[in-house]
């Protein structure tokens, strides 16, 4: 006997069966991460509903709401850009908050 396992892709707002034109979102709000599936139609209106609140705010880096922790390989770019800058930079501990906020500005 043979099985065949489906999986249907529903909208988290409506409950309708998404087509191809279905997307995933991913979107941050008071340091919490959100993702949900939406139509089409549901992602233009998240977009409007967001638009007046986006078009205010401050477009920040892609990493994490309210995440500070760099991985080691990050830091160490960072250490490097900041003595390209004449910056002194130790190299082993944390990366000094001003440092880290001087380099997400120029990057």
């Amino acid at each position: 006997m043979a099985q065949k396992t489906i999986v249907k892709l529903v909208d988290d707002l409506d409950n309708e069966e998404l087509r191809d034109d279905g997307q995933t979102i991913r979107f941050a709000f008071q340091k919490h991460e959100y993702e949900i599936d939406l139509s089409e139609q549901n992602v233009q209106k998240l977009q409007e509903a967001l638009a007046p609140f986006m078009a205010a705010g401050r477009r920040v880096s892609n990493r994490a709401a309210g995440s500070d922790k760099t991985d080691g390989s990050q830091s160490q770019a960072i250490r490097q850009w900041a003595r390209e800058q004449g910056m002194k930079v130790s190299d082993r501990g944390r990366v000094p908050k001003e440092v880290m906020e001087a380099y997400r500005k120029a990057n």
